[in-house]
């Protein structure tokens, strides 16, 4: 299943500009659940270049890493049910954005499903140059990872 909106989504004309300005932007900012975490993020990013979030209607809905997993893909379901997910980070990316492909397909801009040496799992974004994965990452804020942790990508 693909959400309606992005089916019909198309990157906009200027989405480079938009996607440039979202990656600064966010750059400065401190990690903080339900605000600033790797999904606020990479909703940003999908905002800036086809003009909707995923996210919008979550933010600020859970402020734990725990509470994140249950509202983003851990079965709970809000008010409307537009936010239900199952599967982990791959269901949620998969629900608003379609079949996932190879990290070597992903383009600037696309959604990143990284694994870092410890195990950590966490959503990304392709940078401009695609050999690294911008990613908000917990305690630190935005870092660089390098493609090769990405496990999975969406095209945005």
């Amino acid at each position: 299943m693909i959400a309606d909106w992005f089916d019909h989504a198309k990157r906009r004309d200027d989405w480079v500009t938009h996607f440039r300005a979202t990656i600064g932007e966010w750059q400065h900012k401190d990690f903080k659940w339900g605000e600033t975490d790797c999904f606020c993020f990479a909703g940003a990013v999908c905002k800036a270049l086809v003009g909707y979030d995923p996210m919008d209607g979550v933010k600020g809905v859970y402020g734990s890493e725990k509470a994140a997993k249950q509202v983003l893909y851990g079965g709970a379901t809000l008010a409307d049910d537009k936010f239900y997910k199952e599967d982990g980070i791959e269901g949620f990316w998969s629900y608003w954005l379609g079949e996932p492909k190879p990290v070597g397909l992903a383009q600037r801009g696309d959604i990143v499903l990284c694994e870092l040496p410890d195990k950590t799992t966490l959503t990304g974004v392709m940078s401009e140059d695609g050999k690294r994965i911008w990613a908000m990452c917990h305690p630190k804020g935005m870092v660089q990872l390098p493609s090769k942790w990405g496990v999975k990508a969406w095209s945005v």
